[in-house]
């Protein structure tokens, strides 16, 4: 009884680890190049504000001064904090930790860390949003972390 089980489980977890067409879209490469460009996009917000290598003001959390200047303007409205860079780190973890939970709630907690701020400012303060959010994110990850199946 107890070996069919083992065995049931190990079969589903080659089942997940063989390249299929949904290994592509929520396989290590992509989570990686995603938690990357989340990772990047908030280091240059940082640049923009002049918040790297500085003391960070009260304005931390306000869009950039000048976001016209931005190359990436069309996706500029998502990084408003540093919610996005927590986003990216929870991808990257999820790429080093081999658990499937993680895994599979990657991807809800990098969505709540990038667009929680953007929907939540409207409630709330700048800050508090970034603070609700990443709280949220960081929750969804170490659940999945934590619980095992």
């Amino acid at each position: 009884m107890v070996d069919a089980k083992k065995r049931e489980k190990q079969r589903q977890d080659r089942a997940f680890d063989e390249k299929g067409p949904l290994q592509y879209l929520i396989g290590p490469p992509m989570r990686g190049v995603v938690g990357l460009l989340l990772i990047a996009g908030t280091g240059y917000w940082l640049y923009l504000n002049g918040l790297i290598g500085e003391f960070p003001s009260p304005t931390v959390f306000m869009p950039p001064k000048n976001p016209e200047e931005i190359p990436f303007a069309p996706i500029a409205w998502l990084f408003t904090s540093i919610s996005p860079g927590v986003g990216g780190l929870i991808m990257l973890i999820s790429v080093v930790l081999k658990r499937r939970n993680i895994v599979w709630l990657s991807w809800p907690a990098a969505v709540v860390a990038v667009l929680g701020p953007v929907f939540l400012v409207a409630m709330v303060s700048p800050t508090l949003a970034m603070f609700i959010s990443v709280g949220a994110a960081v929750a969804i990850a170490v659940l999945g972390i934590v619980y095992k199946r």
